[in-house]
């Protein structure tokens, strides 16, 4: 198990912070606290870059700046107003749950129905509704044709009937698990 530590160049890493070095811990600092870690309202580079340690969206840009899939094994456009997005089978949140559809749809819900504010809801507004079909498979319904969606799929995915307070303790499917957060910046993660 890697445990990744973080500290904040701003607040110093001071010799009273230091780690004792430990085979299999990477130490990096950043810039700036992340502003929130919930991936439907953090949008600072901070933010945004804990959220691709912590979370998967349904896509994700590669190096070309492309949207290829992350979550989502394939998707297809089904006519001009209508995607189809099939997810990839076993995926587990770090919690142990299974990933479903309905966590999809829940996340991008809880954006478009203003239960959560968010700046992202604006890249969202093509959408006029989000539906799980089946066992592995997400109908997202465009109210006109826009070419953009797919841009807008990547907002990282979390687990349906989440608390309010989800950014207090964030559980995604990305390649590293939250251990802790301090007020400070200091995050450890595994």
């Amino acid at each position: 198990t890697i445990i990744l530590l973080v500290c904040v160049i701003l607040t110093g890493c001071s010799s009273a912070k230091r780690q004792a070095h430990q085979p299999d811990t990477l130490i990096i600092a950043i810039d700036q606290t992340p502003v929130n870690l919930d991936p439907r309202i953090g949008i600072d580079k901070s933010s945004d870059d804990f959220h691709h340690l912590l979370f998967n969206g349904l896509l994700k840009k590669n190096e070309n700046e492309r949207m290829v899939p992350d979550l989502a094994k394939s998707w297809e456009r089904v006519n001009p107003t209508l995607y189809r997005f099939v997810l990839r089978e076993g995926i587990h949140f770090h919690d142990g749950r299974m990933l479903r559809p309905q966590d999809v749809v829940f996340t991008y819900r809880s954006i478009l129905s203003g239960q959560v504010m968010s700046t992202k809801k604006a890249t969202l507004e093509s959408i006029s509704e989000i539906r799980a079909v089946g066992k592995n498979v997400v109908e997202v319904q465009l109210k006109q044709p826009f070419n953009g969606l797919l841009y807008n799929m990547n907002i990282g995915i979390f687990p349906e009937n989440s608390p309010s307070n989800f950014a207090q303790n964030p559980i995604g499917t990305g390649p590293y698990r939250l251990i802790s957060f301090g007020s400070d910046g200091d995050a450890q993660l595994q």
